[in-house]
This record gives C-alpha cells, sequence and structure tokens, in this order.
C-alpha cells in the first residue's frame, strides 16, 4: 500500500489511495481520496482517538446493548452489517473492528 508524508492537505495526490501520515498529528487511510478502511479505524489521532470511514462516509463508534439488533447480514465489503433500531430511526451500521462494541 502507498504510504506518504505530509504537512498540510493540499499535498495529497488527488484520487489518493493509500495512507496519509501527518507526522505527530494522525494516520489517514484513503481509498480514490475518501477515508476508508474495512479492517480497522481510517483515522487514527496521535493522541489516541480514532474514526471510521467507508467510502468517505463517517460512523460514529455504538455499543449493541444500547439498540435493538433487527437484523444482520453479510453486506458491502464483505462486513457483517447490523439493522438497529435507534431511539429515533433504523441504522445500517458495518461492524468493522473496534467500531462496534458488545
Amino acid at each position: 500500500m502507498n504510504k506518504i508524508k505530509v504537512k498540510n492537505e493540499s499535498e495529497i495526490p488527488k484520487n489518493f489511495t493509500g495512507i496519509i501520515e501527518f507526522p505527530n498529528v494522525c494516520k489517514m487511510y484513503l481509498k480514490e481520496g475518501k477515508c476508508h478502511r474495512e479492517n480497522g479505524p481510517a483515522v487514527e489521532l496521535a493522541n489516541g482517538g480514532k474514526a471510521w470511514y467507508l467510502e468517505g462516509k463517517w460512523y460514529i463508534q455504538i455499543n449493541l446493548q444500547n439498540h435493538v439488533v433487527l437484523d444482520s447480514y453479510k453486506g458491502k465489503h464483505n462486513l457483517v452489517w447490523y439493522k438497529l433500531l435507534d431511539e429515533n430511526e433504523i441504522l445500517e451500521h458495518p461492524d468493522i473492528p473496534g467500531l462496534i462494541t458488545k
């Protein structure tokens, strides 16, 4: 996988796929210019913070015990996806490693 170090976003090649390192700030995984990682967080901050993305869409970390699980299935990116009932809506959430606690 391609890996480059940059000082600011303007140094990231358009539609880059690989790992971007902002020294002492964060590491980002990109696919065709969008934050994307199927086997862990797509953004890892130097302070330990993490963020999960698929194709540029951000997914918040959740605990399954706080939701009603309506269904689970093998879906896009060969991940298990959960159909969840939240207080206000039905969510579809991928099970990216570290994203969901059970």
